[in-house]
């Protein structure tokens, strides 16, 4: 996670901390701010992953978004071409 969020500008703020991922045993959640930043830490997480051998699984990997009244949405993010669900 160090290697993909370096450098990443965006943070989220819960509970008065500014977070941008929760990491559970093997899995993280990543938190974003705007429309456009999922598509950024997935793209960052993606090319991380790839130097170290490794790679999102799409299939398990799901994108959601929350609007402020805590209504989900969908929203498009892409991993070397496949969308994620």
């Amino acid at each position: 996670m160090r290697l993909a969020l370096e450098g990443f500008e965006g943070r989220f703020e819960i509970g008065g901390r500014l977070v941008t991922n929760l990491r559970y045993a093997n899995d993280i959640v990543l938190i974003a701010s705007t429309e456009a930043e999922p598509q950024e830490i997935v793209t960052r997480l993606h090319w991380a992953a790839c130097e170290l051998g490794m790679k999102i699984n799409v299939k398990k990997t799901e994108v959601m978004k929350v609007n402020d009244d805590f209504t989900p949405m969908k929203v498009t993010v892409t991993v070397a071409g496949e969308n994620l669900r």
